[in-house]
């Protein structure tokens, strides 16, 4: 199962729903999950839309993808990648990737807004 410890999952063994709450937790909430680099909220609370064209082979071989910053397939494909998993599922890692058209909305699918740490300086 999921871990409500280190981010908003379906399940953590006692609760349902994203921790209990049956949606999405305010951004931060689950600090124990940050990253080395201190970012919140890369795994569950909500799948987050990446730029990248979806492939399900993709990683399948390290000749057909880059090891760094993957651009995904050359050709452009009828879905977009999304990363991380959401509060309605326990498949939930940084990798983990999915696939949808890109015009859908749903309550557990979101974006990240980043700022370059280049530009921050």
């Amino acid at each position: 199962g999921g871990n409500c410890k280190v981010a908003v999952v379906w399940d953590d063994g006692a609760s349902k729903s994203g921790c209990g709450k049956g949606s999405t937790w305010p951004v931060g909430s689950k600090t124990a999950g940050a990253s080395p680099y201190k970012v919140n909220d890369l795994i569950g609370n909500v799948w987050e839309w990446v730029a990248d064209f979806y492939d399900p082979g993709y990683y399948k071989s390290v000749a057909s993808s880059m090891v760094r910053d993957p651009k995904g397939p050359a050709k452009p494909t009828a879905s977009r990648v999304l990363r991380g998993g959401a509060f309605n599922t326990n498949a939930v890692k940084a990798t983990f990737r999915a696939g949808k058209v890109e015009n859908v909305r749903m309550t557990h699918i979101g974006f990240r807004c980043a700022l370059s740490i280049t530009k921050h300086k």
